[in-house]
């Protein structure tokens, strides 16, 4: 008895992934969590890349004022 099901049939009333096909394997993911740890997952990933960002901006911004202390000491000192 080869029956084909369609992804609504194996879905239940309480968002789990219900395959019954296969090697005797019960498969059972909730879908629900796996699209929030997904989520997460890429937000924490966004997150990371802005602050990597901004730490580069940071030193960025601290050699340039490195440089302007440099050049005002050296004013100061030549006037």
């Amino acid at each position: 008895m080869n029956a084909s099901y369609s992804n609504e049939d194996r879905v239940g009333m309480n968002g789990h992934f219900h395959d019954s096909e296969g090697g005797g394997d019960n498969v059972d993911v909730n879908v629900e969590d796996t699209i929030g740890t997904t989520i997460l997952g890429l937000l924490f990933f966004f997150v990371l890349l802005a602050f990597l960002r901004s730490l580069r901006r940071e030193r960025q911004l601290l050699v340039k004022l490195g440089e302007l202390q440099a050049a005002l000491k050296h004013q100061n000192s030549s006037s």
